[in-house]
């Protein structure tokens, strides 16, 4: 289905923040992670707010075979939306030396299913701040390049990619430095494609999970879901260099997961991996309790729909 947003407000350049903060337990994020990313607004913070990017240089320390094990991948729709996007692009010259850049690759969730459904012949490169995310992509062995990297910086010559995809990342560096860069790597006619699995936490118990998350994020003045509120929208929709050209709204993955599943995505969480030690816990803790006591919920049988947002854009010359 497509849909059109618009809404959004300024965000801060947090690139530096990935490079730090998923420089550990990759395995952990990957397992757990089937969703959006949260990130504090970094303009008029209350006192002991933490930024965008120290929030994730603590937050995201986590190990990549938790990140691995417990986010789920996207459904097979999206992906060929994506391969698709991608393949739309006429040649566009003898600049181009890859076909694709995915900007925050992390452990290859994505990556796994996408290099499936293009020309086994399509050179890709997969770029990350974290070399523990990217050792466990790399154990995939899915025939891409890697290297580490930010957003901000992308180490590639002017022109010389034809696609940049972003899943589950673009939120991170939506700053103006970082939409340049990914122009300046685009050939002109290039594209930039967006996409994110996103929780639906509408009632009941998994309203509750939600509640307990916002909770934690406001002791670091972090606002309630930055991928909900469209932050990340307004540098890119203002920015003459690229044209917003499609939008979807996909039905997504329904995982049917355990109790402890989901407090395994929690512990993936940036806002709760920065509370010290006996804090976290004891938030963990207390959401299980809830959980294993809720009426009527099976822990062992426990589903938390998603809906796949994705955006095409197109590099302006």
């Amino acid at each position: 289905m497509l849909f059109q947003d618009s809404s959004g407000e300024l965000e801060r350049h947090a690139s530096a923040v990935a490079a730090r903060g998923f420089s550990t337990n990759s395995s952990n994020y990957e397992a757990n992670r089937p969703g959006y990313t949260e990130e504090a607004d970094c303009d008029d913070q209350p006192q002991g707010h933490v930024s965008t990017a120290n929030l994730a240089v603590q937050g995201f320390s986590t190990n990549s075979s938790n990140y691995e094990a417990n986010r789920p991948g996207y459904t097979e729709e999206a992906v060929r939306i994506i391969a698709q996007a991608v393949e739309s692009v006429p040649c566009l010259g003898e600049s181009i030396q890859y076909q694709v850049l995915e900007l925050g690759a992390g452990t290859g969730k994505l990556t796994q299913q996408l290099v499936k459904e293009l020309p086994t012949s399509t050179k890709y490169l997969a770029l990350d701040p974290s070399r523990n995310f990217l050792d466990a992509l790399k154990q995939k062995s899915l025939g891409v390049e890697t290297v580490e990297g930010s957003a901000d910086c992308i180490p590639l010559p002017d022109n010389s990619v034809q696609a940049v995809v972003c899943a589950q990342s673009f939120h991170w560096f939506s700053d103006l430095d970082s939409l340049k860069s990914i122009h300046r790597v685009l050939a002109p006619g290039g594209v930039l494609v967006l996409v994110w699995n996103k929780k639906n936490f509408d009632d009941g118990w998994r309203k509750k999970i939600l509640e307990q998350r916002f909770e934690v994020m406001q002791k670091f003045g972090a606002p309630r879901g930055v991928y909900e509120t469209g932050k990340w929208k307004i540098n890119i929709d203002q920015s003459p260099l690229f044209s917003l050209s499609k939008c979807y709204d996909l039905a997504g993955v329904e995982p049917i997961i355990s109790l402890e599943n989901i407090i395994s995505n929690v512990t993936t969480i940036s806002a709760y991996n920065a509370l010290p030690s006996q804090e976290r816990e004891t938030y963990i803790e207390k959401l299980r309790n809830l959980l294993m006591n809720w009426p009527g919920v099976d822990p062992n049988e426990m589903k938390i729909p998603h809906t796949t947002n994705l955006y095409v854009y197109i590099a302006q010359n």
